[in-house]
């Protein structure tokens, strides 16, 4: 799993696998939608799904993940 981020944190399925750059095991076959998110602090994270029909079949590109902009206006 590649992002445009170093040191995301990669989880499959809502568990913690790895951070970036890192490779995951994704069960083939079973006709599962399995959920890859990428978080980073600072960052939106990002998610795909992809259910893999084929050991060669090659993972989505996960969308880049961006600096998350928070503002907070007072009164």
């Amino acid at each position: 799993i590649h992002s445009n981020i170093d040191e995301a944190k990669v989880f499959l399925d809502g568990e913690f696998q790895c951070t970036t750059p890192c490779s995951v095991e994704i069960p083939v076959g079973d006709n599962v939608d399995h959920e890859i998110i990428l978080r980073k602090d600072g960052y939106v994270e990002v998610m795909t799904k992809w259910q893999p029909r084929s050991v060669t079949e090659r993972p989505p590109q996960l969308p880049d993940l961006r600096p998350a902009e928070l503002e907070i206006e007072l009164k």
